[in-house]
C-alpha cells in the first residue's frame, strides 16, 4: 500500500470535499503517480476520459447505438467516428474493471466490530451487531429489525460513491444514557420518557465506513429511505423537509434560497429532486467527518 504523505492527504481531501473540475482531478493524479499510486491515478485519468466521450450515453445504453452505426455505410463520417469512439470506449471500460479487479480494497471495509468474520458469540442471533453477518460494511446485508435495502459503492472519477440506509447514517442519542433514540417527540425509554437532546451523531456504520482505509476517497453518502418534497410554494423546485434530515446536516445543504412574495427563503431549494439528493450525499461525510 502506497503511503500518502500529509501535502498529499490534505490534496485529496480538499478535491473530495470541493466542487473540483476534470483538470484538478487529473493533477491530483499526476501527484498520486508521482507519491507511488500509479493505478488509483490510473483510474481516475481512465474514468475523466469516459466521462469526455461524446455520445457515451448512446453508446452505453445502447439506445440507437451500435445498431445505428451497423446501419451506416462503412464510408460514411458518423460510422467511421462512431466506431473509433466506441472501440475506445470499450478499451476504457475494459482497462477500468482490470484496475478494480486488481484492487479490491478500494470498494471494501472490512467490519472493524468482528474483523471481517461477521460473528458474534454474545448476540443472541450470533452475527455481528454492526454488519448484521455481512462481514464487509459494503457489501450486501439486511438488518432483520428495520430495513431491507442494500448497502453499495461505486468509485466515479477515482472517488467512492456510498449509498446506505438512512438508519445506518446518523441516529440520535439521550443526553443522559446514550441510548438511541430515533423518534424526535419520543422520550427516552431507558429513562422513563425523561428528556433527552436533540444532538444527532454520526450511525457506528457511517462512522466505521468513513475510519477504514478506504473511507479516505468517500465523496458522497447517498442516503436510501429519504426522500425531497416537491414544494407548494415554489412550484417546480424541491426541498428538503427538516423532520427527514438531521439539523446539522440540513445547515450544510448547498442549494438556492428563492424569493417571494413572502420574502426570501430561509431554508435551500434545488430544481430536480436529483440535485437535492446529491446535495444531501455530498454534506453527510462532511458532517460526520467533522462531528465528535
Amino acid at each position: 500500500m502506497t503511503t500518502l504523505t500529509p501535502d498529499l492527504l490534505a490534496h485529496v481531501a480538499s478535491v473530495r470535499d470541493g466542487a473540483c473540475d476534470d483538470n484538478e482531478l487529473l493533477v491530483l493524479a499526476d501527484h498520486l503517480a508521482e507519491a507511488g499510486d500509479e493505478e488509483r491515478a490510473e483510474l481516475i485519468r481512465v474514468q475523466c476520459e469516459i466521462a469526455r466521450i461524446p455520445d457515451l450515453r448512446r453508446a452505453n445504453a445502447g439506445e440507437g447505438g451500435i445498431e445505428w452505426i451497423r446501419s451506416l455505410d462503412r464510408d460514411h463520417p458518423a460510422y467511421v467516428e462512431d466506431r473509433r469512439l466506441l472501440d475506445r470506449f470499450r478499451a476504457l471500460r475494459d482497462r477500468e474493471r482490470d484496475l478494480l479487479a486488481r484492487n479490491p480494497a478500494w470498494l471494501s471495509v472490512p467490519c472493524p466490530e468482528c474483523d471481517g468474520s461477521g460473528r458474534n458469540e454474545y448476540t443472541l442471533s450470533g452475527n455481528c451487531s454492526l454488519c448484521k453477518g455481512a462481514k464487509d460494511l459494503l457489501k450486501r446485508f439486511v438488518d432483520d429489525r428495520t430495513w431491507a435495502t442494500e448497502p453499495s459503492a461505486t468509485i466515479t472519477r477515482g472517488f467512492l460513491d456510498v449509498t446506505l440506509p438512512h438508519t445506518s447514517c446518523w441516529r440520535r442519542e439521550c443526553s443522559r444514557c446514550r441510548e438511541t433514540v430515533w423518534d424526535r417527540g419520543a422520550g427516552c425509554a431507558r429513562c422513563d420518557g425523561g428528556p433527552h437532546s436533540n444532538d444527532w451523531s454520526p450511525h457506528p456504520v457511517l462512522r466505521a465506513v468513513l475510519a477504514s482505509r478506504a473511507g479516505l476517497w468517500v465523496r458522497r453518502v447517498r442516503v436510501d429511505g429519504v426522500e425531497p418534497e416537491a414544494s407548494a410554494q415554489h412550484g417546480g423546485w424541491w426541498r428538503w423537509h427538516t423532520e427527514v434530515v438531521p439539523p446539522p446536516v440540513y445547515g450544510l445543504l448547498d442549494g438556492e434560497y428563492l424569493t417571494s412574495h413572502y420574502g426570501r427563503s430561509t431554508q435551500p431549494y434545488w430544481r430536480t429532486a436529483e440535485a437535492a439528493a446529491d446535495a444531501l450525499a455530498c454534506a453527510v461525510p462532511i458532517w460526520a467527518r467533522g462531528a465528535k
